[in-house]
C-alpha cells in the first residue's frame, strides 16, 4: 500500500476504549513488521492514517519521556513530518 499523502495530526492517547491508540498502535506496527519484514508505510489509529515519519518522531518522543520519567506518557502530539 501507498504511504498516504498526507498524515493524520493532533493529540493521540496513550489507550481509548473505543479505538487505536498509541499503545495498539505500536503493537499492530510490531506484528505488521514480524509477518512482513519491512516497516509499514503507515499507521491507522483514532486520529487517523500516521504517516511512517511522524510515527517514528512520535515513538521517539514517548521513549524519551519514558527514560526520564520511568512511566509512560498519557498521550503523544503527532506533527506532520515529511520523509
Amino acid at each position: 500500500t501507498n504511504p498516504p499523502t498526507t498524515t493524520a495530526t493532533g493529540t493521540l492517547y496513550k489507550t481509548y476504549s473505543n479505538g487505536i491508540g498509541y499503545l495498539q498502535a505500536a503493537q499492530n506496527i510490531k506484528n505488521f513488521m514480524e509477518t512482513n519484514h519491512r516497516s509499514p508505510n503507515y499507521a491507522s489509529t483514532v486520529i487517523g492514517k500516521i504517516n511512517y515519519p511522524s510515527l517514528i518522531y512520535a515513538y521517539a518522543k514517548i521513549i524519551n519521556f519514558y527514560n526520564n520519567n520511568e512511566r509512560l506518557r498519557n498521550y503523544v502530539t503527532i506533527k506532520k513530518i515529511s520523509s
